[in-house]
C-alpha cells in the first residue's frame, strides 16, 4: 500500500506542472507575464499595416471681396463681399466715398475642389426688400470660372455681364450684420418730442443728432433737422414750417393733393410713387406722400413726406423722413414715420 501512496503522489504532482506549463511564457522576477496570442486569426490581424489617411481635399473657397473687371471708371464699380451663407453686391461711386447695396442674397458654399461652380442666389433675407433694382428679383444667378465671378447687373435699365475677381475694395468690409426683420425704434418712454408749428412731434431716440441751425430757405419760418449717429445710418428727419397768410382751410383742403404732386415732379424724371393719401396730422388736414428715387450720386432713397395747414396760425407744417439704400441699421423708418405721425398732439 505505502508503494501504491507513492506513485499516487508522483501522478498529481507531474499533472500540476503539466497544468502550469500550459498558462503562457514565463516571466522574470518582478516584471508582468507575458500572454501569448489565443488563435491564428488574432496573429494574423496583429501584423496588419494601418490604413493611410485620405487624401485632403481643398474644397473651392469663394469667400471674400470681389472687385468687378475693367469698369468704365476707377471711380465707379461694382464689388461683391461673400461671407459664411450670404453674399452681398455693392455698388460703389466716388472712388469708394458712397456704395450702396444693389443685391443682398444667400451663398450655397461649393464641396468639391473642381475650378467651375454655380448657385442660385435667393433674395432670402430682409435686406434685399429696401433696394430698388434687385427689390423685384426673387433670385440672381452667380457663376465662376477661370477665377472670375459673374452675374447680370442693370444699369439704367440696360441688363448686362458682371464680371468681379477675388481684389479687396474695401478694406475691413464683410457681410453687414443686420437682421432679418426691419425694428421699430419708436418708444414712448424713449422718445424724443419737438414742437413745430403749434404741433408737438415724438421721434424715436436714435435721432439723436441735431444739426446746428443754420441759414434756411426765405419762406421758411423755423426748421430742426436731427439723423442718427453712426457710419453705417444714412437718414434724416426733417421738420419745417412756412407761413401761408393767404391759405384758408377750404383753399388747402382743395389743393393739397395738387399741392403734392407740385412737389413730385421738381424732384426727378423717373420717380416712383409707393403710396400718397390724405393723412390727418393732430387732427389737421394734410397729406403723405412715400416715393423712391435717386438723385444723387445715383444712390436710390425713400423719402415719407407728411404736411397739414394749421389755421390756427396760418402755417403749413412739413415733416420729411429720408433714407438710402446705403443704410445698414435695420430700423423700419417708413413705419416709424407713421407713428410718428400718429403720435401728433396740438400744443397746449
Amino acid at each position: 500500500m505505502d508503494m501504491k501512496k507513492q506513485i499516487c503522489c508522483m501522478l498529481v504532482l507531474l499533472l500540476l506542472f503539466s497544468l502550469a506549463g500550459c498558462g503562457g511564457s514565463p516571466a522574470p522576477d518582478g516584471e508582468a507575464p507575458v500572454s501569448e496570442p489565443e488563435t491564428a486569426l488574432e496573429s494574423a490581424s496583429a501584423l496588419e499595416p494601418e490604413p493611410e489617411p485620405e487624401p485632403e481635399v481643398n474644397v473651392l473657397d469663394l469667400t471674400g471681396q470681389w472687385k468687378e473687371v475693367g469698369p468704365e471708371s476707377e471711380d465707379a464699380y461694382y464689388g461683391a463681399v461673400i461671407g459664411g451663407d450670404k453674399i452681398e453686391l455693392h455698388r460703389v461711386s466716388d472712388g469708394g466715398g458712397t456704395r450702396y447695396l444693389y443685391w443682398a442674397g444667400t451663398y450655397v458654399p461649393p464641396e468639391t475642389e473642381e475650378e467651375t461652380y454655380a448657385w442660385t442666389s435667393l433674395a432670402g433675407y430682409r435686406r434685399t426688400d429696401r433696394e430698388a433694382i434687385a427689390a423685384a428679383e426673387e433670385s440672381k444667378g452667380f457663376d465662376y470660372e477661370g477665377g472670375r465671378l459673374s452675374c447680370t447687373v442693370k444699369d439704367d435699365g440696360t441688363e448686362r455681364t458682371l464680371l468681379m475677381e477675388r481684389k479687396e475694395w474695401e478694406p475691413g468690409l464683410g457681410i453687414s450684420n443686420v437682421p432679418d426683420e426691419l425694428k421699430s425704434g419708436f418708444d414712448p418712454a424713449t422718445n424724443q418730442t419737438y414742437t413745430i408749428g403749434g404741433v408737438t412731434f415724438s421721434f424715436p431716440a436714435y435721432f439723436n443728432i441735431q444739426d446746428e441751425a443754420g441759414e434756411s430757405a426765405d419762406f421758411v419760418n423755423d426748421d430742426a433737422h436731427f439723423y442718427p449717429e453712426g457710419a453705417d445710418t444714412h437718414c434724416s428727419l426733417m421738420f419745417w414750417t412756412q407761413v401761408e397768410e393767404s391759405l384758408t382751410q377750404k383753399k388747402f383742403d382743395a389743393t393739397k393733393a395738387d399741392y403734392n404732386e407740385f412737389i413730385l415732379r421738381g424732384r426727378a424724371e423717373d420717380i416712383a410713387v409707393i403710396e400718397s393719401r390724405d393723412a390727418a396730422i393732430a387732427g389737421l388736414s394734410g397729406w403723405m406722400t412715400i416715393f423712391r428715387d435717386h438723385m444723387r450720386d445715383e444712390q436710390h432713397s425713400t423719402t415719407c413726406k407728411a404736411f397739414a395747414f394749421n389755421p390756427a396760425n396760418k402755417e403749413l407744417i412739413t415733416i420729411v423722413v429720408s433714407y438710402t439704400d446705403g443704410d445698414m441699421s435695420g430700423y423700419d423708418y417708413t413705419g416709424d414715420f407713421q407713428k410718428i405721425l400718429d403720435s401728433a398732439q396740438l400744443a397746449s
